[in-house]
């Protein structure tokens, strides 16, 4: 193993064979077209494409807006069936928070889980007060993200 800065390199380069000074080197067609992405989706590259146009934009789903939100589903509708609440969201980020939230709102003491027969259901717990937990401070710094 060579090694040259913080950089490590697993084997050192193969070194050139003298043909007439030409490189004769086959590069496949997905390294070239990984190179060439590569070089345009660069940010600092004057004239490349936007990074936007090749990923799509992240949805970040608040926890606490989804702690909120299943507190006045369960008021108004009384106890659910777990999967109910996961199949209500429309993107991964809002699976995440759903789970996230239960979580949350079972430490807190608010929610109760029940097993009952073909799954988990889901409901206040009663005497409990139906308010929405203390957030931590990462919580409360990615509220103030958003």
């Amino acid at each position: 193993m060579s090694q040259q800065g913080t950089l490590l390199f697993s084997k050192t380069p193969e070194p050139l064979k003298a043909a007439n000074g030409t490189y004769r080197y086959q590069h496949e067609p997905w390294e070239l077209l990984s190179a060439l992405l590569t070089v345009f989706t660069r940010s600092d590259a004057p004239g490349g494409l936007e990074k936007g146009i090749l990923v799509p934009k992240r949805i970040i789903y608040n926890v606490h807006d989804k702690c909120a939100q299943l507190l006045e589903l369960l008021k108004a509708g009384g106890a659910r069936p777990l999967r109910e609440l996961y199949d209500m969201s429309k993107s991964r980020s809002e699976v995440v928070a759903t789970f996230l939230s239960v979580l949350e709102l079972c430490s807190a003491g608010t929610l109760f889980v029940t097993n009952a027969g073909e799954g988990l259901s889901v409901s206040l717990r009663e005497g409990a007060p139906a308010v929405l937990p203390e957030m931590d401070a990462v919580s409360q710094e990615q509220a103030w993200k958003n």
